[in-house]
């Protein structure tokens, strides 16, 4: 394995220079993608006490951390890049799914709604604060987002099936029916979590619907 041979070389390279500020950040990169994110969370930390600290390594800190689930932390890392660089569209991003992950829906909305703003064609992020809003419980927001997405991209099975959700809570039952159709004929994944649900609303919608 070749990056198991480049991390044993940089180890050994390091027990005899361990000032290599460089080196510490390269072997920090090969860690995350071994998966070590302890020795990559470490190796981080000599690189920065040992003056690396540009902006876009302490983000890969900050994903390091969360990997790491340490999200208090994570997310007070990006906090302080966003305020740094306040027109960095993905700093505003990844705070955003730090928050999403601790469940603060609302903290989650405001920074997808920022990211989105200084980036207007960010699809990632128009998604996110739709999922965002949807778990906040507002579900016209989040159909709202979804239509700003679709203006720069697809729909896809994420965006049925969160249509989907928003219309069945709204007891838009139409809309709900035809997301969840939708859902089902482009997944690939019929045995999901989703497509079980999407099946068995599919079913209960259709009964309620009104004859016409």
């Amino acid at each position: 394995n070749r990056l198991e041979a480049a991390a044993h070389e940089l180890e050994t390279y390091l027990a005899a220079r361990p000032q290599d500020a460089a080196r510490h950040e390269q072997a920090a990169r090969i860690c995350r993608e071994l998966g070590r994110n302890e020795a990559a969370l470490g190796h981080y930390d000599r690189a920065i006490a040992l003056g690396r600290g540009s902006s876009e390594l302490q983000a890969a800190r900050a994903r390091t951390l969360a990997a790491l689930e340490r999200w208090e932390e994570a997310s007070a890392l990006l906090e302080q890049l966003a305020a740094a660089e306040p027109t960095n569209a993905e700093f505003r991003f990844e705070l955003g799914l730090m928050r999403l992950r601790q469940a603060e829906h609302q903290a989650a909305v405001r920074a997808f709604a920022e990211a989105v703003r200084l980036r207007p064609d960010f699809v990632e992020a128009y998604t996110s604060l739709a999922l965002a809003l949807q778990l906040a419980g507002d579900c016209p927001g989040a159909l709202r987002a979804l239509d700003q997405r679709a203006a720069h991209a697809a729909e896809n099975t994420g965006t049925y099936f969160l249509r989907a959700i928003c219309h069945d809570r709204l007891r838009q039952l139409d809309a709900a029916i035809d997301n969840y159709e939708r859902f089902l004929a482009a997944t690939t994944d019929r045995e999901s979590t989703q497509a079980f649900q999407a099946r068995a609303r599919l079913q209960l919608l259709k009964r309620q619907r009104p004859r016409r």
